[in-house]
């Protein structure tokens, strides 16, 4: 889920507001199929750099709930488009 805010179409300064603002959109979608945070069992983070996984890190504890689901993030920053 890309770190967009849907009512206005920004995206974050840094990797925390952009972490907290995809799990949002994540909440909100699986709200709409009467889930939460709490039923996600496996997240996969594409950064595009890995310099930016303890700010990541930070967010996500702050906003997924315990027991954390498991969790594989990849640094694509190097990758060809």
């Amino acid at each position: 889920m890309q770190p967009i805010d849907p009512d206005t179409g920004a995206v974050g300064d840094t990797i925390e507001p952009q972490t907290e603002q995809a799990l949002e959109n994540v909440r909100s979608v699986l709200a709409e199929a009467d889930a939460s945070l709490s039923d996600v069992i496996k997240v996969q983070v594409f950064l595009v750099d890995a310099d930016d996984f303890p700010g990541l890190d930070a967010a996500y504890a702050e906003v997924m709930p315990e027991p954390y689901p498991a969790r594989s993030a990849f640094e694509v920053g190097g990758l060809a488009a």
